[in-house]
C-alpha cells in the first residue's frame, strides 16, 4: 500500500489526475509484483518510464538507452553487478522499440518470462520497465510487449500542470 500510494504521488506531481495515478499506479505495482514487465507508449513514456524507476528503485534502477538497430545484447550479470546489495533493482529500457526486442534484450525477457511463470521463485529482480517510441526510427511495437506485461498510453490520459514539487525517490522492499 505504501508503494503504491507513493508511486501515486509522483505520477500526480508530474501531471497525472489522482484517480487516474491510483489507478496506474495499482496497474504497474501489481504487474511488476507477479513479475511482468510495463511498458509505456506515447508523447510521455520516457518521462514516465524514469519517474516509476525512480519511484520504485530509486538509486537501484540502471537506465539503457536502446540505439538504433541495436544488437549488443543486456546481459544480467553485469547489471546485477552494478547494484550490489540491492534487494529490489530495476532496468529502465528507453526506447526499447528502436532494435528487434529479441536481438539486444534477449535475456531480460527470457527472465521476465520465467519470473512471471514462477520459475525464479521469489526472486522478483530485476524488475523492468520499457518506453516505446514513436516515429521514423522506432519500429511498430510487437505482440512481444503485451506478453511481458501492460503497455500503457499516455497519450491516451488526461494531463495537467505538473505540481512543481519534487520527485521522491523510493525503493521497494521484499516480503
Amino acid at each position: 500500500k505504501a508503494a503504491q500510494q507513493h508511486l501515486a504521488r509522483n505520477l500526480q506531481t508530474m501531471g497525472l489526475t489522482p484517480p487516474r495515478a491510483n489507478q496506474w499506479s495499482c496497474e504497474i505495482l501489481a504487474a511488476i509484483l507477479v513479475g511482468q514487465a510495463v511498458s509505456f507508449r506515447g508523447s510521455m513514456a520516457s518521462m514516465v518510464a524514469n519517474l516509476v524507476g525512480l519511484s520504485l528503485f530509486g538509486n537501484a534502477t540502471l537506465t539503457f538507452d536502446v540505439p538504433v538497430g541495436c544488437i549488443d545484447l543486456i546481459r544480467f550479470q553485469p547489471l546485477r553487478d552494478a547494484v550490489p546489495g540491492a534487494d529490489a533493482w530495476g532496468v529502465v529500457v528507453q526506447g526499447a522499440n528502436r532494435s528487434c526486442l529479441d536481438a539486444f534484450g534477449g535475456e531480460l525477457v527470457e527472465r521476465v518470462l520465467n519470473r512471471s511463470w514462477g520459475a525464479l521463485g521469489k526472486d522478483l529482480s530485476p524488475f523492468v520497465v520499457f518506453s516505446l517510441r514513436e516515429g521514423p526510427s522506432a519500429l511498430v511495437p510487437t505482440p512481444k510487449f503485451p506478453e511481458l506485461g501492460p503497455v500503457l498510453h499516455t497519450d491516451a490520459v488526461s494531463l495537467r500542470a505538473p505540481t512543481g514539487n519534487a520527485m521522491v525517490p523510493g525503493a521497494l522492499s521484499g516480503p
